[in-house]
């Protein structure tokens, strides 16, 4: 329980959960490459990112896999039940990355929403998720690989460095093939707006990186 507490106590969940639930908590070490969930499995609890990555996917009649969303530092997984009774419309939640997650029982997360304060919190990273989804789609197919990549950058790197593990695990979590990626990193770096330095691109201007976004 100790664990537990130490870990929420650096999340913003600290402000919402008492501490007669902590014992009933589960926090999930997950390695990349694991499936978390499927859509063919109900979800029984809601679930807190605290580290690591998530990516979201959904496989067309084809049977293509399109890549929605990835879900970073913190964030939450079924919030979609617990605030409109439903679940949301994915086929599966994919670990691209060392992930820690806190898992929070169905029951609970009822409770807990009674409280006016967590359900707001919870429409925030309801509404922030889906703001993130669909400004990632409209980058990507209205303005470009180039631009999605700059975007990307933007929104996942620490700091001023963006770090992946290889160029396949970084064509993969973006949905890009590979060739249409080197080309975009080049095109960037000849826009003096990043330097690629082995596993980590490395942001030279921000500002001008999120001017180049806008046009």
């Amino acid at each position: 329980m100790e664990k537990i507490k130490n870990i929420i106590e650096k999340t913003p969940l600290k402000d919402f959960i008492p501490q007669k639930y902590l014992d009933r908590l589960k926090i999930l070490n997950l390695s990349s490459g694991e499936y978390f969930h499927y859509s063919e499995k109900k979800l029984n609890s809601i679930f807190f990112i605290v580290e690591g990555i998530i990516q979201i996917k959904q496989t067309t009649q084809d049977g293509v896999d399109l890549n929605y969303s990835l879900l970073d530092d913190f964030n939450v997984i079924g919030e979609k039940k617990l605030l409109f009774g439903e679940e949301g419309e994915v086929d599966f939640y994919t670990i691209k990355d060392k992930t820690k997650i806190i898992e929070v029982p169905l029951d609970i997360g009822i409770e807990l929403i009674k409280n006016d304060s967590f359900k707001i919190f919870l429409l925030k990273l309801h509404c922030e998720k889906l703001h993130r989804f669909v400004w990632d789609i409209s980058i990507l197919h209205f303005k470009g690989v180039n631009k999605f990549l700059a975007h990307s950058i933007l929104t996942y790197s620490k700091k001023e460095k963006f770090r992946f593990k290889n160029m396949s695990f970084l064509s993969e979590i973006l949905g890009i093939d590979r060739k249409s990626l080197y080309s975009a990193i080049k095109k960037l770096e000849e826009e003096k707006l990043i330097v690629r330095e082995n596993k980590v691109l490395k942001i030279l201007d921000r500002e001008k990186l999120k001017e180049y976004i806008k046009f």
